[in-house]
């Protein structure tokens, strides 16, 4: 067995945030321009939603995608209010 391996994957944190929203693209360029963020990964559905993607704010990964009510991944709007806040 492999003693080396991490639960952890190398370049991300102790925790790391996923986020939910309505409309992850619109999200994804507003942390780009508000924080700088780089985009690792966005995995778009057939539907043109995203369904995953990864983004760099300084030395932490955020998670983001679009909500699907039908998986319970509902945004803030759909719940009535702001569920998370970030604080740098």
């Amino acid at each position: 067995m492999n003693k080396n391996v991490t639960p952890i994957p190398e370049g991300y944190h102790t925790l790391t945030v996923y986020l939910i929203v309505r409309d992850a693209a619109a999200a994804i360029d507003f942390y780009k321009r508000a924080f700088g963020a780089t985009e690792n990964l966005r995995m778009p559905g057939p539907d043109g939603k995203i369904g995953h993607a990864e983004l760099k704010i300084g030395d932490s990964m955020v998670m983001l995608a679009d909500e699907a009510p039908a998986a319970m991944a509902k945004s803030p709007q759909s719940l009535g209010g702001n569920t998370f806040c970030f604080c740098m």
